[in-house]
């Protein structure tokens, strides 16, 4: 697989300093909330820590609408309950590990939802009636090894200790920044302005995705090539608008780098427990 994705999402290079020069071999420990067990073999890699949000999709009138009727209908003598947050932006976070062509990206969605599982032979109406919606955190990991073979793709998760394995040939290039640049220029040819992003000059570039919407991605092109070759021409933030900039529909910006940390080997393993299924490619 290529090492550069286009949108932040696929780019997964989300990069940022907090202000000040980071010593090498710094240990990063991903948070416990991942349930994560250490293997005690530490590995050199890039850490980026980033935060954001984007779009709440809950519709709590529909709900609403949807349970008053049944309820007049007989099909349903519940009601729902709605805590803070389903009218609120999403808020994400994100832990990414590179090493390499070997990246883990650990990503937390606090989304807005059912607070429960559905009960045996209970109809759809009751269970949606009958929660209670909440900002519930929903944790993701996404780890990709690309080879000089093949490649691998592990999509976890960890929530449900379920993932998905993609494994195929692999299409791997070794880092070349004039290649990735190229590539950028290409999606998002506009420059709108130079930024500082916590202390890395980056270059807003924008992509539009229609007269009245666009993203707008910081890239941290570093002429000087003083970042590693994991960081050069990552995006350090998004943000993507629409109504001619008068609605950030999402966005997202790292809040932490350490260009030479040391990390637990278990980050760029599948972790114990979680049940695979195999796609081969």
């Amino acid at each position: 697989m290529k090492r550069l994705a286009i949108s932040l999402t696929a780019l997964v290079g989300l990069l940022s300093l907090p202000g000040i020069a980071v010593p090498a071999g710094v240990k990063v420990s991903l948070p416990a909330e991942y349930g994560l067990e250490p293997s005690g073999v530490m590995r050199d890699a890039a850490y980026v820590e980033s935060e954001g949000e984007t779009t709440n999709a809950f519709d709590r009138t529909t709900i609403e609408a949807q349970c008053e009727l049944a309820r007049s209908l007989g099909t349903t003598d519940r009601h729902p309950v709605f805590e803070p947050g389903y009218d609120k932006p999403l808020k994400t976070e994100n832990h990414l590990f590179i090493r390499g062509l070997h990246r883990a990206s650990y990503r937390t969605l606090h989304a807005y939802r059912c607070d429960r599982e559905p009960t045996p032979g209970e109809s759809s109406t009751d269970y949606a009636c009958g929660c209670t919606y909440r900002v519930l955190p929903l944790r993701t990991a996404h780890i990709h090894e690309s080879g000089s073979v093949r490649y691998e793709i592990l999509r976890i998760d960890l929530t449900r200790r379920t993932a998905r394995r993609e494994s195929g040939p692999s299409q791997a290039l070794p880092p070349d920044a004039s290649r990735e640049l190229g590539v950028i220029k290409s999606y998002a040819p506009e420059v709108v302005a130079e930024e500082v992003v916590a202390g890395i000059p980056c270059v807003v570039r924008r992509h539009r995705s229609s007269k009245t919407a666009w993203t707008d991605l910081c890239i941290a092109e570093d002429d000087a090539a003083t970042l590693p070759p994991e960081l050069r021409m990552r995006a350090l933030s998004e943000v993507t608008s629409s109504k001619v900039g008068e609605s950030s529909h999402a966005w997202t910006k790292a809040v932490r780098v350490v260009p030479s940390a040391r990390v637990d080997s278990t980050v760029f393993q599948l972790p114990e427990g979680v049940v695979t299924k195999d796609i081969k490619r």
